[in-house]
């Protein structure tokens, strides 16, 4: 299996957003600057996000904004959802990696809107018991036990345990190989 990595560039909004969060980062130590940075790190995670998802992060409550706006601010999404029509023309499951909570509610919603059903979500909310009526396992089970297509959302760092629940219950996933490597961020 080899893996599929796709270059996206950034959209005009994604720029100016990330311009404008390094300028408010480079004047953080200036007298009455106001800046959500303190430090490399926290500018950082934020810049990853307006690379995935072009809003202004921790400033604006979330709101899902019409798709077709959305589309144009976003490739990330519009090339994730493009390829998705393709996989459900092939009658394929696919396995989205999305580490950041916000992405993976805002990937739901789109989805939900352009295929009419919605994704299901697995991350560290998730029970791993097996105890527990709608664990894990039992999740992923009933995503590989429905025909046809289908997209599943899972936290990246559930990945290993992804690949033991896949080799526990193979299934024919096919051309999933090509996506499977392939993270959202």
């Amino acid at each position: 299996m080899s893996a599929q990595y796709i270059i996206i560039p950034l959209s005009p909004h994604q720029r100016a957003l990330y311009a404008h969060a390094i300028d408010l980062f480079r004047k953080r130590n200036a007298p009455g600057a106001l800046t959500p940075f303190r430090n490399h790190l926290e500018l950082l995670h934020y810049l990853r996000l307006i690379c995935t998802d072009p809003r202004r992060h921790g400033m604006e409550a979330f709101r899902l904004e019409p798709l077709a706006e959305y589309r144009d601010k976003a490739p990330k999404p519009r090339w994730l959802l493009d390829t998705l029509a393709t996989i459900r023309n092939r009658a394929e499951k696919v396995i989205i990696f999305c580490e950041f909570r916000v992405i993976q509610r805002l990937l739901k919603c789109y989805i939900e809107q352009v295929f009419g059903f919605s994704p299901d979500i697995i991350n560290g909310d998730t029970s791993a018991s097996a105890k527990a009526a709608d664990n894990r396992q039992k999740r992923i089970k009933a995503f590989q036990a429905k025909p046809g297509f289908g997209a599943i959302i899972l936290e990246l760092y559930d990945q290993p345990r992804l690949a033991q629940l896949l080799t526990e219950h193979p299934v024919r996933l096919t051309e999933i190989e090509r996506f499977l490597y392939t993270t959202w961020e």
